[in-house]
């Protein structure tokens, strides 16, 4: 059995981009630091010998430090940069792991579609934002819910007007276009199957099916 392994790359071109930003971020900051250190070092050894020529002194420690430990140099810094990145991908796995399921939520809402329990993982960031989204599609799967009664209850009811029942057919359309927590998935239709007059399920569709009542 093949087990599930943990995807840490969501958005490569996010994560990639942030991962590269970190990663020079944190050459900058040893570079920034090394130098920091060598000019300071340079500066002790030229007091100890009498030498008060800066860059000369930062030169032959240079020099000294590159024949002796430049393997030592160089494993150090693939180390920093390897550590670097790997952080990065941890880092930005919170993040594009969101966003990712952000872009998704809001591709099913542009839908209509607010039947899915809408959740981050634990540890992930932006679990405000997701919090505010939640409420969102409660809020609206609530307002829907009481259209969708309140045009159940107006269907029972003697409407005479043809404008009337004519706006009341499109507030219909659009009520039962939006799938909620508990509602059949609806299946693709069959272009090449004829639809049956006789099966009719939209509100709508019995609106118009049903004549003007006195």
């Amino acid at each position: 059995m093949i087990k599930n392994r943990k995807v840490y790359i969501v958005d490569p071109e996010l994560q990639y981009s942030m991962m590269f930003e970190i990663m020079a971020l944190c050459c900058l900051t040893v570079t920034i630091f090394s130098l920091t250190g060598l000019i300071v070092f340079a500066h002790y050894l030229g007091y100890i010998n009498g030498n008060p020529d800066l860059w000369e002194n930062v030169s032959q420690i240079m020099e000294y430090a590159w024949s002796n430990y430049a393997i030592f140099i160089l494993l150090v810094t693939l180390a920093i940069l390897y550590i670097s990145g790997a952080l990065a991908i941890l880092v930005t796995h919170q993040i594009a792991g969101p966003v990712y399921r952000f872009l998704n939520i809001l591709e099913k809402l542009e839908k209509g579609d607010f039947s899915e329990d809408f959740k981050l993982r634990k540890g992930d960031h932006l679990q405000q934002v997701a919090e505010k989204i939640r409420l969102m599609m409660k809020s609206n799967v609530s307002n829907i819910s009481l259209i969708r009664t309140a045009i159940s209850e107006m269907e029972n009811e003697s409407i005479t007007s043809p404008v009337a029942r004519e706006k009341l057919k499109v507030i219909c359309e659009i009520a039962e276009s939006y799938i909620l927590p508990g509602d059949p998935i609806p299946e693709p239709i069959n272009e090449m199957e004829p639809t049956n007059p006789e099966t009719i399920s939209n509100p709508s569709e019995r609106l118009s099916e049903n004549p003007d009542q006195n």
